[in-house]
């Protein structure tokens, strides 16, 4: 049947056994009807016609003409330009690596590479470093495959477009050289800019090199260590063109090295375009490094920074690559970057709405999340202490409880352990298994915890356990020496609504909810005892946008009136105009819930109830504000008849998983297209903010900072003396931000508190 091949009737895999090996074949077994049960007598008497068929269809055919024979049927070498641009195609990238790795190089000789790759301003390369340095440079020009021990074949046929022979790559290697090369760069309208360096976290990295580009095919790499000009030099004399406001400055992920040269007093602007970041607006999803951007639009296959230093125990340092393999490197990524400017601003040209993303929010961004990253924020290592104690504390209490109730002690951080106490001791339902035996996953516990008091203290004990490792005892570690601060990574290019992320460590996810996770926030605290924090939020800012574009006017009378809107939507959903505290927690619940396509089953779970009341809730939710139903009904439809959403200002998020056959999978994409016009418009929203907010405290020397954002909220490390000014200032750019972002109609109040820590401002 697996085969939808027709069988008899009820007559399963073991009777047909049984039959088969008594009467041998279907023609004897039938010549013998009479001798069988009259249930299976019928069911073969039925299927007599069909069974022959079925014979036909399981029997090998051997007598097929076939005009080849066995040596026609070996394996013959592939066609790697196909093969490898299927698997590009296909993303197999775990296929792709492998193929990778049996490239094989040979060594070029000068005569080989040409001339011209490495020639310095004022000499041919054999001057500069001879022919040998070059001849130390390597390129893929073979593919070569083993499938088997006796099968293996050579391709000369390159996939990708390798470095050009008439590449100009300049070795800057003489003060004359380094003069002729900043007047190229202050008379440029824009240039490429790279930077080659020790380390990737940017605080203790130290520059090694300089890469520049102002036209394809050519670039010139200035080296500050080794070389005849001192690196404090070296970065004098390009300094003026890097600061110079008039002169475009293009890279690929320029934040790094607009963090990195400012080690160095340089602060690099503008960014004139990021290749990365517009990858990123034009298509979030995409991968959006240098390497698969060049293959994509380019058909150029870069030089990886592993193929340069290597990896794992082979890894070696920066400083100890060849100097003509380094200046390879670093002339190719300039080079490349200046390159893929030109294809990608042709692509945002042909939309305003891009082009204006990327131009007015995206770009100017880079520099104040840049100032944000290096002002970082100061962490009480003292209070963290105290916390950990009494997380230790709560830890232990909790475990005891588990244990006595469940009668054994265990480990509690062994799933196997777990799953044998859950369902074999205690006998609780399983959910799912695994290969290794019962699934104990957070949403298997969750579930159980609706019914089972056990499972409940178990998600507790996991919760209290994560909030200790990732944060109470690891923020203290992360401390940088240098500035005794935790600085973050803020990430334009990660979430694909056009929210901020935030990365090595994640300050976004610290839980305001629980109790903990307040505790936590007090070790957020001010600079010195002349600054305080100061939080600005917006407050509910996607439920008003979302009640902007719906026009539901139930809701728009609500913030029009300044009235609580859980509280208003309790009064609504439940028709009652007594609302008790439990009737606003499920209230706020399912205003926040809609927005991310909730269903019954994920409100039960929230707020404990029976899945039944979640329903009827939600049903009651969708009669009393049917205009935010129909909007969010209308945005899924967008994305299934368009292939993507987009917020007020045009930036889009694209969708190809909805019609997906897997329900996990195709649900998973209706939420978050249903969800994107409102967080990616509350996105851009405080992006705008963030820009104008920063060039007014630029403008007027302020001596506060904005030091973090976390989804719709600022955090600054504000001077006490300027509170005042600085309160106003900061709820205006938020303000006017709304107007900016397309949202006119809703009123929008922003929240501004202070205090000594990040708990008591918010």
């Amino acid at each position: 049947s697996s085969d939808n091949v027709p069988g008899a009737v009820g007559i399963g895999p073991k009777t047909a056994a049984i039959l088969i090996n008594e009467y041998a074949t279907i023609e004897n077994l039938y010549a013998h009807l009479d001798a069988l049960k009259p249930k299976t007598r019928d069911s073969l008497t039925t299927a007599r016609e069909h069974l022959k068929l079925a014979e036909f269809l399981v029997t090998i055919k051997t007598d097929v003409p076939l005009d080849l024979d066995l040596e026609t049927l070996r394996p013959a070498a592939p066609d790697a330009g196909k093969l490898v641009l299927l698997l590009e195609e296909l993303e197999f990238k775990q296929l792709l690596a492998r193929l990778k790795g049996t490239l094989t190089t040979r060594k070029l000789t000068s005569e080989q590479f040409g001339d011209e790759v490495f020639e310095t301003l004022d000499s041919e390369v054999g001057e500069a470093g001879g022919s040998e340095s070059v001849g130390e440079a390597y390129i893929d020009d073979e593919l070569s495959f083993n499938f088997g021990a006796n099968i293996g074949a050579s391709l000369t046929e390159p996939l990708y477009q390798r470095m050009s022979d008439d590449a100009k790559y300049h070795v800057v290697d003489s003060e004359k050289a380094l003069a002729a090369l900043v007047k190229q760069l202050e008379t440029a309208s824009e240039f490429a800019f790279d930077t080659e360096t020790t380390s990737l976290e940017t605080i203790d990295a130290e520059l090694v090199g300089m890469s520049f580009s102002m036209t394809a095919g050519e670039a010139y790499f200035v080296p500050c260590i080794g070389s005849f000009v001192s690196r404090e030099d070296a970065i004098a004399a390009v300094k003026p063109a890097l600061e110079n406001p008039r002169i475009s400055k293009i890279g690929q992920n320029l934040k790094f090295d607009v963090l990195v040269m400012k080690n160095y007093g340089v602060r690099i602007e503008p960014v004139g375009f990021d290749t990365m970041l517009a990858s990123y607006v034009l298509n979030p999803d995409k991968p959006l490094g240098m390497e698969e951007l060049a293959r994509e639009y380019l058909k150029y296959q870069t030089v990886n920074y592993t193929d340069l230093v290597g990896k794992g125990k082979l890894q070696k340092s920066i400083l100890d690559v060849p100097p003509a393999e380094l200046a390879r490197y670093a002339c190719e990524d300039a080079d490349i970057t200046l390159q893929l400017k030109a294809v990608l601003s042709e692509k945002l040209s042909a939309s305003d709405a891009l082009e204006k993303i990327c131009t007015e929010i995206e770009f100017p961004l880079e520099n104040v999340i840049a100032d944000m990253e290096r002002a970082g924020i100061r962490i009480d290592t003292a209070v963290l202490g105290d916390i950990s104690k009494t997380l230790d504390a709560e830890i232990q209490l909790n475990a005891a409880e588990i244990f006595k109730e469940v009668g054994t002690e265990f480990n509690l951080d062994s799933p196997k352990q777990l799953g044998e106490i859950l369902f074999d001791r205690l006998k609780l339902p399983p959910k799912k298994r695994t290969k290794t035996g019962y699934s104990t996953d957070i949403r298997v516990l969750e579930e159980l915890a609706e019914s089972y008091p056990v499972a409940r203290r178990i998600t507790q004990h996991r919760s209290l356990q994560k909030l200790k490792s990732t944060y109470v005892d690891a923020l203290p570690l992360l401390v940088n020496p240098k500035t005794g601060r935790v600085h973050t990574s803020l990430n334009q290019h990660i979430a694909a609504t056009g929210r901020l992320s935030s990365s090595n460590p994640n300050l976004q996810n610290i839980p305001i909810r629980t109790e903990a996770g307040k505790q936590i926030r007090k070790a957020f605290v001010a600079s010195d005892k002349h600054h305080v924090l100061l939080a600005a939020d917006y407050s509910q800012i996607e439920l008003r946008i979302a009640a902007e574009f719906s026009g539901d006017e139930t809701m728009l009378r609500a913030f029009r009136e300044q009235d609580d809107i859980h509280t208003a939507t309790a009064r609504v959903i439940f028709d009652t105009q007594t609302v008790t505290r439990d009737m606003r927690r499920k209230a706020k619940e399912v205003n926040f819930g809609v927005l991310y396509g909730i269903m019954p089953f994920g409100l039960a779970q929230r707020l404990d109830i029976m899945q039944s009341e979640a329903k009827k809730i939600i049903e009651d939710y969708k009669a009393k504000y049917p205009k935010i139903f129909a909007f969010l009904t209308g945005t899924l439809e967008q994305a299934r008849t368009r292939g993507y959403v987009e917020t007020r200002l045009g930036r889009r998020r694209y969708f190809t998983d909805l019609n997906s056959k897997n329900f996990s999978i195709r649900n998973a994409a209706e939420r978050a297209a249903i969800n994107m016009p409102v967080q990616g418009t509350a996105a851009d929203m405080i992006k705008i903010a963030m820009i104008d907010i920063a060039s007014q405290l630029r403008a007027g020397k302020f001596k506060s900072q904005l030091i973090l954002q976390v989804h719709d909220e600022l955090l600054f490390d504000a001077a006490k003396f300027e509170i005042d000014t600085l309160t106003a200032l900061v709820k205006t750019a938020m303000l006017k931000a709304a107007g900016a972002a397309g949202v006119k109609d809703v009123p929008i109040e922003v929240e501004v508190g202070t205090g000594d820590n990040w708990l008591e401002a918010h």
